[in-house]
């Protein structure tokens, strides 16, 4: 079974539950400000690296072509461990909870995209990936035709020039600085939401205040009770903590089948 596990506040973990919803946060708002930006530090250290690489880099690259895919992306960020205190101790302000999810249902959801990506954060890693990436489309360069034909308005090469930056772009969204590898992050990507279609915009962008009064674009995805595994109480929570979950759990879900569970980890304020 594919789960994956979101911290969050007491009030977040209520809202979240209340709602049956799951909040993707435009990119551009979320806390590590380099955020989509970190893939192109390793891309220009292999480039100043490897000439061989540098050279299909700039025969490929196409800065018109990169634009084309530039739209706002939305993320929810989840955990690899159930009882994590580097997760406790960042997201759940020192009172809260995580869901386990299982995610089949959100990367089968037909009205829209959702991609899962689990974060690398070894720059050797990450070099190696990009490397091997843009030596394979080397390859490829020779052996397709460079001029268009009449009967297409693009050439193969220009088919290969919108793959090469496409591929490239997605590692914007799977690449992170190596600061946040105790996250241990899996992340769920919506790629894109139309513009300047009302309909899209007014059923998926959507808009609140962060705690420092930044208005932040989001959008929400729907989730049913079968989709919550269970929830995990903070290692300073007390019997308490996991029996008001319990009875406010059992009462949304109509069902005992979510479990419920105190962190292990030995932690305590001093």
């Amino acid at each position: 079974m594919n789960v994956i596990y979101h911290y969050t506040t007491g009030e977040g973990l209520l809202g979240i539950i209340n709602s049956m919803e799951l909040h993707f946060t435009n990119m551009n708002f979320l806390n590590d400000p380099t955020e989509s930006t970190w893939y192109k530090q390793v891309l220009e250290d292999i480039l100043s690296e490897n000439i061989i690489c540098k050279d299909i880099y700039n025969e490929l690259y196409n800065e018109s072509y990169m634009n084309i895919y530039i739209s706002p992306t939305y993320i929810a960020s989840f955990c690899k461990e159930r009882d994590s205190l580097s997760m406790w101790k960042h997201y759940s302000k020192g009172n809260g909870y995580n869901i386990g999810f299982k995610i089949d249902s959100f990367l089968s959801n037909k009205d829209i995209i959702i991609e899962k990506k689990e974060i690398i954060y070894d720059v050797k890693k990450q070099k190696k990936i990009l490397t091997d990436h843009i030596l394979r489309f080397g390859k490829r360069i020779d052996s397709v035709c460079r001029f268009s034909n009449n009967d297409s308005p693009f050439s193969e090469f220009d088919d290969l020039q919108i793959e090469f930056c496409d591929k490239i772009l997605n590692y914007a969204f799977q690449f992170k600085h190596f600061a946040y590898k105790d996250e241990e992050e899996i992340r769920l990507i919506i790629p894109y939401i139309p513009y300047g279609e009302k309909v899209y915009e007014n059923k998926y962008r959507k808009y609140k205040v962060s705690d420092n009064g930044v208005i932040v674009e989001y959008t929400a995805m729907k989730f049913s009770a079968k989709d919550i595994v269970s929830i995990t109480c903070h290692p300073q929570s007390l019997k308490e903590n996991e029996m008001g979950v319990r009875y406010f759990i059992n009462n949304k879900t109509n069902s005992n089948e979510v479990k419920v569970y105190r962190s292990q980890i030995p932690f305590r304020n001093i």
